[in-house]
């Protein structure tokens, strides 16, 4: 069969018969133009070539303020407090790992008080004062913080195994340890993290 004139007069059958190889060649092509144009099309809603560009943004002045102790007390205790709530929803396995977090949140935390109603760093680093949670609470409540004046039982049983000899970390010579209950302990550690934040040394747009 011999064709003569412009292509597009013919059917793709007609074609198809005259040139095989030819129509094959043309639909493959067309099928993966299509192919692309429709993800395009799906992917933006528009059949558009890439467009490409670039831009240089000039910032301002940036400052970045030097954190102060009271800072940086509250924002350890706030930290470690994430893992005692964890903790404290688990079971029995972590009661240790639990008090350990709860004793160095709960220093850091009367500290930041403390650090920010005029106590210097020197006293706080005091070996009567420094891991001593009884006498950091007597003192924060001293100070204002609306704890009570007479440290609870958890705190009693806390500050023991977290201060000087620090059974809790090096528990040389013992069968066991006397450890406080997750409760109260984590949720008054909870109100407690609440009242402090609500205090002056919140940043300056949460006050």
């Amino acid at each position: 069969m011999k064709l003569t004139g412009p292509a597009s007069r013919f059917s793709r059958d007609e074609v198809f018969a005259a040139s095989p190889a030819t129509y094959l060649e043309r639909s493959a092509a067309e099928i993966a133009s299509q192919t692309k144009a429709s993800r395009v099309v799906r992917k933006t809603g528009w059949l558009m070539d890439p467009i490409t560009g670039s831009a240089n943004i000039t910032l301002g002045a940036v400052t970045v303020a030097p954190v102060t102790p009271p800072q940086a007390y509250f924002g350890a205790a706030e930290a470690i407090m994430h893992g005692v709530r964890q903790l404290a929803t688990s079971g029995p396995e972590v009661c240790v790992p639990l008090t350990l977090l709860a004793g160095q949140m709960l220093e850091c935390l009367l500290k930041a008080y403390l650090s920010k109603h005029g106590a210097a760093e020197s006293d706080l680093k005091q070996h009567a004062v420094r891991h001593n949670l009884k006498e950091l609470w007597l003192r924060a409540n001293q100070s204002g913080l609306p704890n009570d004046s007479t440290p609870p039982q958890w705190v009693e049983c806390l500050s023991g195994l977290h201060n000087s000899p620090f059974y809790l970390r090096y528990p040389m010579g013992l069968n066991g340890l006397v450890l406080p209950g997750v409760q109260p302990m984590a949720s008054e550690l909870e109100s407690l993290l609440e009242a402090v934040r609500r205090g002056p040394l919140a940043p300056p747009q949460e006050r």
